[in-house]
Order: C-alpha cells, then sequence, then structure tokens
C-alpha cells in the first residue's frame, strides 16, 4: 500500500509532466491531442524512472530537465503522427453539447434551467464521493487512462476502474433521481 505521501509526490511529478509539455506543446505549436498522449507516456516514463522522492532529488535541474523531456518526446510523437493516418475529430464537442436544441426562447430558457439544475446535482454529488474517486474522476475527465491514473495513484488499473465506477454509478444515481 501506497503512503499519502508518496501518492503527493506521485501527483505533485505528473502535475509538474503536464505544465511541462503543455508549455514545450504550445512553444511547438502542436494540437491538444499530441500534447496529450505525449504526457501520458511520459508520466509513465517519468514514475517509473523516479519512483521516490529521493531518487528525484538526484535530478539538479528538475525544471529544465522536465522541459527538455517533454520537448524530446514531442518530436517523438510528431514523428510517429507523421506516419500514422490523419483522423479528423471534432474540435467543438464541448460546445455543441451545451448549444440549445430548440429555436424557441422559451425552450432554450427551459434547457438553461435544466443545465444549471443538473450542475447543482452533480457538485453536491461530488461531496458523496471519496477523495479517491474524485482524484480518479478528476483525472479520467484530464483524459488520462486507467493504467496512467493507476501509476499516478500508486495502485492497480483495476482497483482504479472500480473505484471510478462507483463514483460514476454515483453521479448517475443524482442525475435520475426526480426533482
Amino acid at each position: 500500500m501506497t503512503t499519502e505521501a508518496s501518492v503527493d509526490f506521485r501527483l505533485t511529478l505528473a502535475q509538474g509532466v503536464e505544465a511541462a509539455v503543455d508549455r514545450e506543446g504550445y512553444a511547438m505549436g502542436v494540437s491538444a491531442e499530441l500534447c496529450h498522449r505525449a504526457k501520458e507516456i511520459l508520466i509513465l516514463r517519468m514514475l517509473a524512472r523516479f519512483p521516490t522522492e529521493e531518487v528525484l532529488s538526484s535530478v539538479t535541474a528538475l525544471h529544465p530537465f522536465l522541459r527538455k523531456s517533454a520537448r524530446r518526446q514531442l518530436v517523438r510523437e510528431l514523428k510517429r503522427q507523421a506516419k500514422a493516418p490523419a483522423i479528423m475529430l471534432a474540435d467543438d464537442m464541448d460546445r455543441r453539447a451545451l448549444a440549445p436544441t430548440s429555436e424557441d426562447p422559451q425552450r432554450q430558457a427551459e434547457e438553461r434551467h435544466e443545465t444549471a439544475h443538473l450542475m447543482l446535482k452533480i457538485q453536491a454529488g461530488l461531496s458523496e464521493l471519496s477523495a479517491q474517486e474524485r482524484e480518479i474522476l478528476d483525472l479520467r475527465l484530464k483524459g488520462f487512462n486507467f493504467k496512467t491514473i493507476a501509476a499516478i495513484l500508486g495502485t492497480t488499473s483495476n482497483a482504479v476502474y472500480v473505484q471510478g465506477s462507483q463514483g460514476v454509478k454515483k453521479l448517475r444515481g443524482l442525475y435520475h433521481q426526480p426533482a
């Protein structure tokens, strides 16, 4: 079983890797999808290379090291992408999901009210989740797969799947409750 300090260290390292990849990805002008793939791979590599805070302390200049590693991983991903066939993805899925479905102004107002009510239910439901379930769902919403989350949290991917499923089940129960 991992300690709380170990999990905090892993989360901090993962956040450092995310920040470095975001910064270098922006500087290189690469897509968000490519940055996301680079983040997942680099987080797994860094957690394997630096399993404890003591091992990481051997790196004298951490931030430049992370940025250099991020740049290298992004170049690898660009090369890999150049070899793979292109796939088109919708960039505006979030906007389309929240866009009104009706032309009628009254129906649009009702939809906004329903959305606001659902958001309040979700916010209340998040307080019912355990800290582990919230952390797993947060990382899943950031797009990480179960293997990466397990490496960050220092547990198995099966445990991450089960706890994440329990959290989603709790939130689904809120959605289906009558107002």
